[in-house]
């Protein structure tokens, strides 16, 4: 086993004066779980939130080079840190019931009780895997698997994604290479909402092709974000 220090945490209270002077901020360096292997590509997708039994702050870290028993080489995988008198792994997951090459955690969003992670090499389109921490647990259940529902052939789904506990739980996916109605590479985003009932996560609402004045080549859904406390979402088309 191969252990390194690849991800840094900044004391952001200590950042505030910078622009006046010069100063030196409190780091914290990670290293990749237990798991961990020199090509597993720790810190490829980052996402800080707070929650957990302790309702501590929160981090989650991909590693889509994870090899992943039972499932194999890059299937991919991510580690959550909580902080309660210093930082320690809370939860250490391989993509154990995932494929070679899907490389789970390649984007990732946190937001208590959820984890999405995006793998944009299952398959030949690509999925998002939604965990849920139990409200008397420290782990994690799932996964429920996200797919698209329309043009999934190519179209790089879960190159990134945002997940929000905003009223129940909602979700985005971006797919910046989706083809629809002959534009070409315009992307798209793909919406979710939680049941409850049926703990099932349901597309709600896409955005592809020429909506909202898209064309060939925006790549819309490259990057995608959620706001915790709003119903907003912001997707990017590069």
């Amino acid at each position: 086993m191969h252990t390194r220090t690849a991800l840094s945490a900044l004391a952001l209270a200590t950042l505030a004066g910078l622009a006046h002077a010069q100063s030196c901020p409190t780091i914290t360096k990670f290293d990749s779980g237990t798991s961990s292997a020199l090509d597993d590509n720790f810190g490829a997708a980052v996402s800080m939130s707070f929650g957990g039994l302790s309702n501590s702050q929160l981090i989650a870290v991909g590693q889509p080079g994870e090899d992943a028993p039972g499932a194999g080489n890059d299937a991919g995988g991510f580690t959550v840190y909580q902080k309660i008198n210093g930082w320690s792994v809370m939860y250490d997951s391989w993509n154990s019931t995932g494929v070679a090459g899907e490389r789970l955690g390649a984007s990732i969003s946190l937001s208590d009780p959820y984890i999405i992670a995006g793998a944009p090499g299952f398959s030949n389109s690509g999925r998002a895997r939604v965990y849920r921490r139990p409200s008397n647990g420290s782990g994690y259940t799932g996964p429920i698997d996200l797919v698209p529902t329309i043009g999934a052939v190519g179209c790089d789904f879960g190159r990134s994604v945002a997940v929000s506990s905003y009223q129940g739980g909602w979700a985005v996916v971006g797919a910046p290479l989706h083809d629809f109605h002959n534009e070409i590479d315009a992307g798209a985003a793909f919406f979710y909402t939680r049941d409850d009932a049926t703990n099932t996560w349901n597309n709600v609402y896409t955005i592809w092709g020429g909506d909202f004045g898209g064309s060939t080549t925006d790549h819309r859904g490259t990057a995608v974000a959620m706001s915790q406390t709003t119903p907003y979402a912001v997707v990017g088309s590069p």
